[in-house]
């Protein structure tokens, strides 16, 4: 059985963690790009409204852009 103060003390820490602003970027580093697809439809039908998504570049493409790599970092309302 978990003690239930340890237990609030858990979820207060880790709501504090979840609420704090991720140091993502540096002044030296490349700014969040916005692309807007509008309505995304999905597979089952459904579709989410005004969909953006936020992207940052580094480096450039070659020449028959071979060495674009994409990475999804997090998924969330606010994107981040």
């Amino acid at each position: 059985m978990i003690d239930s103060g340890l237990g609030i003390i858990r979820i207060a820490a880790l709501s504090l963690l979840m609420s704090a602003p991720a140091a993502a970027h540096t002044p030296q580093q490349p700014p969040h790009q916005l692309f807007g697809e509008g309505d995304l439809k999905l597979e089952s039908g459904e579709a989410i409204k005004d969909f953006s998504i936020s992207y940052v570049t580094h480096g450039t493409l070659d020449a028959d852009n071979s060495n674009a790599i994409l990475m999804v970092t997090a998924i969330s309302e606010t994107g981040g």
